[in-house]
């Protein structure tokens, strides 16, 4: 049982970019359109678990990685956010 239990017991710890995350909330501000102070989020898994925005919008979040130029990043975060609330 301790096999196992190695085998798929163990999860590796979900590495949040920073940076994407600071993105994300400064996007997230701006599409709600929330001009000062924080907004309040949190995304889960299948599961339950809480993730970051990086792994919640993981597409994004690669197309984020490739991007430089701040505008053409949050549109990316804009789209996104799109397909989860008018998507419906």
């Amino acid at each position: 049982m301790s096999f196992f239990k190695t085998l798929f017991g163990k999860s590796t710890p979900l590495v949040e970019d920073k940076a994407f995350t600071i993105d994300f909330e400064d996007a997230l501000k701006r599409y709600i359109g929330v001009t000062d102070g924080d907004v309040a989020y949190e995304f889960k898994d299948k599961k339950g678990n809480v993730i970051p925005p990086s792994y919640a919008f993981e597409g994004a979040y690669n197309q984020w990685k490739e991007i430089q130029s701040v505008g053409d990043k949050r549109g990316v975060i804009f789209a996104a956010l799109d397909s989860v609330y008018f998507h419906r």
